[in-house]
């Protein structure tokens, strides 16, 4: 499969309205754009559902990378604020890929920096991969700004007096506690050392918030940064969890996911590389529900939570075509077990007070679902 841009389309005025998404299969996900200029409150790199598939918190907004490339410095972040472009990284993208990962390809004087996202699924962690190609073997030092927060996703944050507690498990390694009562926030590499240097990135502009006419600046929390030096290529990893971190085997987890992935397509039985697309983003609507422990069906992102209606509607085509029939049944006990005075719930909240019963043919979609 394949999806990719080249340099003219990795502009402000194409890329920025070029989006990506992965999901974990909890209803949480990672989301940006294709220059890695997030422009909703719903971007970044760990968004974590506490309650799955609901109680969504924005954890991470991103990480930025500094490069000193023989003591000059290239900024690779891409941000905007109110005045315009702050970091303009988005010069140094010579491509972008879609599979099997979300790819950033950058080349700055001679340097080749590759980096790749993919999420754990069936967890709340995001592992970013950095390959850097440095074959005239450059000075070069690495300076990675983790971009954090701890709200709704549906809300924005100004700065404020959140202490961010750090508690050092090693060099390589930060827990963060945002506030009394927070999700812990957990920061490693298998390379690179973190140091502590606490600010605030201020005034982050989401343009499609604007034109939603919704608050769209933000401030982000930034507890440190990761650093590493070279004189070669290398190639390391920084995880984002809502977990401890034993460690990271970057090439085991992507082959994990990869294989989890060829499995849904044989399962499918689908040879078209078009159906085969949609057989794999078909996979980001099929989420596990922590309250019934079934799966269940996502309505949409990146805001929606699980609709009965969408999910009667969607069911045949995410599942019975994919060919995922112990799924359809979890999905349908899901919202069976649910009913109320005949009535299958339309949401469930991400709260996770009792469902909304207010749609009024559910129900018989449901029926149908059963028929097929």
């Amino acid at each position: 499969m394949h999806i990719s841009f080249g340099k003219t389309e990795l502009t402000p005025e194409l890329g920025s309205k070029k989006e990506w998404l992965l999901t974990n299969g909890l209803g949480g996900f990672a989301s940006s754009t294709i220059i890695g200029e997030n422009t909703r409150r719903y971007h970044g790199l760990l968004l974590a559902a506490l309650h799955p598939p609901v109680d969504r918190r924005l954890l991470v907004a991103k990480l930025d990378e500094d490069l000193y490339i023989n003591k000059v410095r290239c900024v690779l972040g891409t941000n905007r604020v109110r005045d315009g472009y702050a970091q303009e990284g988005y010069r140094y993208l010579l491509h972008f890929q879609r599979y099997p990962f979300p790819t950033y390809i950058y080349q700055i004087d001679g340097i080749f920096l590759i980096k790749t996202i993919i999420m754990v699924h069936g967890e709340n962690t995001t592992v970013v991969h950095y390959r850097v190609v440095n074959q005239l073997k450059q000075d070069l030092e690495m300076f990675i700004f983790p971009l954090i927060n701890c709200r709704d996703f549906h809300h924005t944050t100004q700065k404020n007096d959140w202490p961010f507690h750090q508690e050092f498990i090693n060099n390589r390694q930060v827990e963060i506690a945002p506030y009394s009562g927070a999700p812990h926030i957990y920061l490693a590499s298998d390379r690179a050392g973190f140091v502590y240097s606490p600010s605030w990135y201020k005034g982050m502009y989401y343009y499609m918030e604007e034109y939603r006419g919704l608050p769209c600046y933000e401030d982000h929390f930034i507890p440190g940064y990761f650093t590493l030096y070279s004189q070669a290529s290398e190639e390391f990893s920084i995880i984002l969890s809502t977990g401890k971190i034993a460690g990271c085997n970057y090439e085991m987890l992507a082959n994990n996911e990869k294989e989890r992935c060829n499995a849904l397509l044989d399962l499918a039985g689908y040879s078209d590389d078009f159906v085969q697309k949609l057989v794999l983003a078909a996979d980001d609507f099929i989420v596990e529900r922590a309250s019934t422990g079934k799966k269940s069906i996502i309505a949409g992102y990146p805001w929606f939570n699980d609709w009965g209606r969408d999910a009667m509607i969607a069911l045949p085509g995410l599942t019975l075509c994919t060919g995922r029939f112990q799924d359809a049944r979890e999905i349908l006990a899901t919202f069976a077990a649910n009913t109320k005075e005949g009535l299958v719930p339309n949401m469930f909240t991400d709260a996770g007070q009792e469902p909304l019963y207010n749609t009024v043919d559910a129900s018989l979609w449901l029926f149908l679902c059963c028929s097929k």
